[in-house]
């Protein structure tokens, strides 16, 4: 049985329907709590926690984070919604969510496969590290962010399963000149360190950085869609990171591509790692992703959730294989 507190809004127009189902499942008993009233905290860990999610997610991120703090412990939230908005996927999740279910499409089945899933989160199932993610099948599921983390427990120069996020940036043509080499050092330092955070938000972590290109690597969980929303992220956010944190007149030229395989992992080494899956990823950046553009591979996007798939279409093929181009224009 799962015991679940849903926050759902005064006029809510998906409660008469989250009611009906809690009605006629016999696996789920629904606690409901109008929105805006005084929480009893602490409550108990892991509680399961539906949110409804208001017109917008800057209309209720407040909101979210009070009902969020309230609990003792880290709560397993799910997001309920009316908006079929794609990019708030990757804005939830920056911000803890489990889950995120668009109403239209909801149902009794859809609901208690994301309730499992939000179990198996719970009692730690699905991140055992002892466990090859590989081998699970994450398409058909909602993605995870992984919460056991542990980079030491790999060895050096041994295979692993891996995503790899590789980030190019380059000055515009018409900025050639205008910096100095201290302030492209800088520049690009700044970008280092923001690449870094967005990987560490999605269980990644920066593996190397040279000037203006690097590498960010994936192991854990469900580290396919988890590489691909910190790309997404990371993308979507670098206008900010160039505007406000490093106060430039432009945008600077940004190229990403994702891949993932089984490849070499070394700590600290990383200027000395070779191996066919960084090799494959140097070529298609510089050969197949223009400026302003994000792309992943054949291998990346046969492992896609559902809800992140349409987000791509194919561009071109490199080695018998796809590459499909992000579609930026479906989030704006």
């Amino acid at each position: 049985m799962y015991y679940i507190d849903f926050y759902h809004l005064k006029d809510s127009p998906i409660l008469e329907k989250i009611k009906d189902i809690d009605t006629e499942s016999s696996e789920m008993k629904v606690n409901y709590i109008p929105m805006g009233e005084k929480l009893k905290a602490p409550k108990k860990k892991n509680e399961i926690i539906f949110f409804e999610e208001n017109d917008s997610f800057l209309s209720c991120i407040q909101e979210y984070d009070r009902v969020r703090n309230a609990y003792d412990g880290q709560p397993i939230i799910i997001i309920l919604s009316n908006n079929k908005e794609i990019f708030n996927v990757v804005r939830w999740m920056r911000n803890g969510a489990a889950d995120y279910l668009w109403m239209g499409e909801i149902s009794a089945k859809i609901l208690a496969n994301s309730l499992r899933g939000a179990s198996d989160y719970i009692y730690g199932r699905r991140y055992s590290d002892q466990k090859e993610m590989i081998t699970d099948d994450f398409s058909k599921e909602r993605i995870l962010v992984p919460t056991s983390v542990n980079w030491d427990k790999l060895a050096n120069d041994c295979h692993y399963d891996l995503a790899l996020i590789m980030i190019n940036v380059l000055t515009t043509k018409g900025a050639v000149g205008r910096y100095s080499d201290k302030s492209q050092f800088q520049i690009y330092d700044r970008i280092k360190m923001e690449a870094d955070l967005e990987a560490r938000k999605f269980g990644g972590r920066l593996w190397f950085w040279q000037n203006n290109f690097g590498v960010l690597v994936f192991h854990f969980g469900d580290f396919i869609n988890c590489s691909v929303l910190s790309g997404i992220s990371f993308y979507q956010n670098f206008f900010l990171t160039c505007i406000e944190k490093l106060n430039l007149d432009e945008i600077m030229n940004l190229k990403i591509a994702i891949h993932q395989g089984n490849g070499i992992y070394h700590k600290t080494n990383t200027e000395q790692i070779t191996s066919d899956l960084i090799n494959s990823l140097a070529h298609i950046i510089h050969q197949f992703v223009e400026p302003e553009n994000l792309v992943v591979t054949q291998q990346v996007y046969e492992h896609l959730s559902f809800r992140l798939k349409p987000l791509f279409s194919k561009l071109d093929s490199f080695e018998t294989n796809d590459i499909y181009q992000f579609n930026k224009e479906i989030l704006c």
